[in-house]
């Protein structure tokens, strides 16, 4: 009897140390894994970090451009639009004081008379018929 339980006892011994290595090398194998898991976890992580990161710069120096855009265009449409009136006032005050000036001798040099018409009040060169 003791001769089998001594049998019995070995053989549990070394299934035990089977299981025991089974067991460790299934551990090993998990933590293997864990471990690259955790960092491709990570490695993907940093990539969209960065690609978030790239993403925002984009955003950031396309709505520079833009506004850059607007301003310049914003400046550029002042800048004519006082031109014109400037122009257009400047225009009005030569023109007002020309003929304030030469209107009247020129209109009679040519053989006519200055008039203001009632309406615009607007002086104009009234040639008589002949």
């Amino acid at each position: 009897d003791t001769k089998r339980m001594e049998q019995a006892l070995k053989a549990n011994i070394e299934a035990t140390e089977r299981l025991h290595m089974a067991f460790r090398n299934m551990s090993n194998s998990i933590n293997a894994k864990v471990t690259q898991a955790t960092g491709s976890l990570s490695y993907a992580k940093q990539q969209v970090q960065r690609e978030a990161s790239q993403f925002r710069e984009d955003h950031y120096r396309k709505l520079r451009r833009v506004a850059l855009f607007f301003a310049l265009v914003g400046v550029v449409l002042g800048a004519v639009g006082g031109v014109v009136i400037v122009d257009y006032h400047n225009a009005r005050t030569f023109q007002d004081s020309v003929q304030g000036m030469f209107g009247e001798q020129v209109c009679r040099q040519a053989g006519g008379n200055e008039m203001i018409v009632n309406k615009t009040g607007e002086r104009v060169c009234a040639m008589g018929l002949r």
